[in-house]
């Protein structure tokens, strides 16, 4: 098949042999260069895309935790750490005991001497209020400078005269609630099953029972909680200062003639089992007193006036503007130091043996105040 191109090229070859016969020209015709392909060009390199590093995820702040002031134990109720704190005087007396079961929730203990050869306890109930706790006695004058720091309501039954006017010149740092000022309030009861009759009358030393959670609402000074700081503590019991102490799991404390408070060490539970001269020391229902840490101040003391106009044989310990030797237990071991104390409302300052300030562990404290000549015997 005769095709287009085939036509236009035999008409091209015609018309080249007439012009090349009419001129008679040997000379070749010129030929057409060829030009050049222009070359390509080669694509561009790809440009390297940035591959944005990621932003880190910020880690989210964790909740601050809760904390008891006098334990550093969690709360999940803040409401439960709002109120002041409340002290009770309680007696040691073995014809005193056992105190009641709710003498067995306080935060924390203070025993001190009442005699001798006798001791006087203080429990501070403030993150937990029993129902009732007692039996209440009357006052000593270490309670001033003692609880002074932790701004709390004092419960008690009196106190001789001198001692009395000592509490009410620091009143601005203790809220005594005295039983014969307000029975009618109903931070007071008598427990009839506990009156007795001697020398020919009905005697109450016994039967006294105070309510801490009403007379924390009946406070009308001390409305705030105490302070944190009372004893330093740190978040955990691994960062104690007894961390590398010495093995203490028996612990044996003297306030006079054969009067000894002691305390065994149980790994299992942590804690340490409180017992008294005649034996454990236990609340009504038969339960032992334990604690994670037992603190023990060593303190001159003595028998003295240091009021004027008066005295009686209630037992001074010093702890104004003074110092002396301490130990602390904690999970079966013992460090020891000096403690300071400046004015009545400041809080003690703790220093290890070797210049370290000590570390006490979250949990429940028992502090003693013996004679800075007794011999505290560990094994």
């Amino acid at each position: 098949m005769t095709t287009r191109r085939h036509i236009l090229m035999g008409m091209l070859a015609a018309a080249g042999a007439t012009s090349l016969g009419a001129c008679g020209s040997d000379e070749p015709a010129a030929e057409t260069p060829t030009p050049t392909p222009t070359p390509e060009p080669e694509p561009p390199s790809p440009t390297p895309t940035h591959t944005p590093t990621p932003t880190p995820e910020p880690e989210p702040t964790p909740e601050a935790v809760l904390r008891a002031p006098l334990t550093w134990l969690p709360v999940d109720d803040e409401a439960s750490i709002l109120g002041p704190a409340v002290a009770l005087k309680v007696p040691n007396l073995r014809q005193e005991t056992p105190q009641t079961a709710g003498f067995a929730e306080a935060d924390m203990w203070f025993c001190q001497p009442n005699g001798d050869s006798y001791t006087r306890l203080v429990p501070v109930f403030h993150s937990r209020h029993p129902e009732s706790v007692g039996p209440i006695r009357s006052l000593r004058p270490v309670d001033v400078p003692l609880l002074s720091p932790l701004h709390l309501v004092l419960g008690n039954t009196g106190a001789a005269g001198w001692v009395m006017n000592y509490v009410k010149a620091h009143e601005e740092t203790l809220e005594r609630m005295t039983y014969l000022e307000w029975r009618d309030s109903g931070a007071y009861t008598v427990d009839r099953s506990r009156v007795y009759r001697a020398n020919g009358k009905n005697q109450f030393d016994r039967a006294i029972m105070a309510h801490p959670a009403k007379m924390a609402l009946l406070a009308e000074r001390m409305t705030a909680a105490p302070p944190s700081d009372y004893l330093p503590f740190v978040e955990d019991a691994s960062l104690a200062s007894t961390a590398t102490g010495s093995t203490a799991s028996h612990i044996a404390i003297p306030y006079g003639r054969n009067h000894d408070m002691s305390y065994e060490y149980d790994a299992a539970s942590g804690t340490y089992a409180r017992s008294q001269p005649w034996g454990p020391h236990t609340v009504e229902g038969g339960t032992q007193l334990t604690a994670e840490n037992v603190l023990v101040i060593r303190a001159k003391w003595w028998m003295d006036k240091i009021w004027e106009g008066g005295g009686a044989a209630d037992p001074v310990v010093d702890i104004i503007d003074a110092e002396g030797p301490f130990a602390y237990f904690h999970g079966g071991r013992v460090v020891t130091g000096t403690w300071r104390k400046g004015a009545i409302t400041e809080n003690f300052t703790f220093t290890l043996d070797d210049g370290a300030p000590l570390q006490v562990a979250p949990g429940r404290t028992w502090v003693e105040l013996p004679h800075v000549d007794a011999k505290i015997t560990t094994r």
